[in-house]
């Protein structure tokens, strides 16, 4: 990256802006005229727009840097961050290009079944008893969440659902307060969504029902989704 300066004496971002711009022309005006650029420490002149020469430094210990002698060298046994390493858990992003890979799920049933670890984990328990996976998620993702659904009508089954808080979330105001700071927080994937990137749309509904603790109902996410996305762009 070449050869560092240090700039002092910025008050403001406006500062620190103009400081680097004015550096940026300085370094480039020095090597195209054959110099070398030296590490050193410059003070940024707010009225003149210039950066000033205040003293070099050559060496680290320039900076006082120096080994704190109250600390022993901490070593660390490869073999035991190794086993760490195998007893991590399946990160949400490599379970979700697992299932669309290996199991040729869409992105956006990918990103639905991952959008809680418990949703997942009930998910290959069931593939693991009948391998068809487009067939087991659409179950999961479909016929389930309606039978939970019934289920909260009775009381007894009801209650059950309730203190375990399996209801499904269906109301759309409630929906999309949780679907707008979703879109807020993920400008970049927003903007992919709307290049045609679609796989986008499957993050953004994992964003949601990670939110609602894979409560939300997916169809209902989908169309919220696709909806609040048209009235932005």
């Amino acid at each position: 990256m070449g050869t560092k300066t240090e700039i002092k004496n910025k008050n403001s971002f406006r500062a620190l802006q103009r400081a680097l711009t004015y550096e940026v022309e300085r370094q480039i005006g020095v090597l195209e005229d054959g110099g070398r650029i030296v590490q050193e420490t410059r003070a940024w002149d707010e009225g003149q727009g210039v950066t000033l020469f205040l003293r070099t430094r050559e060496e680290a210990h320039d900076y006082r840097y120096f080994p704190e002698p109250d600390l022993v060298p901490l070593v660390i046994d490869p073999a035991w961050v190794e086993e760490i390493r195998t007893r991590l858990p399946e990160l949400p992003g490599t379970r979700v290009a697992r299932y669309v890979e290996k199991l040729g799920l869409s992105a956006y049933d990918a990103g639905v079944l991952t959008a809680a670890k418990t949703l997942a984990d009930y998910f290959e328990a069931c593939l693991a008893l009948y391998p068809e996976a487009k067939a087991v998620a659409n179950w999961i993702m479909g016929d389930l969440s309606h039978l939970l659904n019934a289920a909260g009508q009775s009381v007894d089954q009801g209650r059950v659902v309730k203190e375990k808080g399996l209801s499904q979330i269906s109301d759309e105001k409630v929906l999309l307060d949780v679907i707008r700071p979703v879109l807020a927080a993920n400008g970049k994937v927003v903007a992919d969504f709307r290049s045609g990137k679609d796989r986008a749309l499957g993050f953004l509904v994992g964003q949601v029902m990670k939110k609602t603790r894979g409560q939300a109902n997916p169809d209902a996410i989908n169309r919220l989704l696709r909806e609040a996305l048209r009235e932005q762009g």
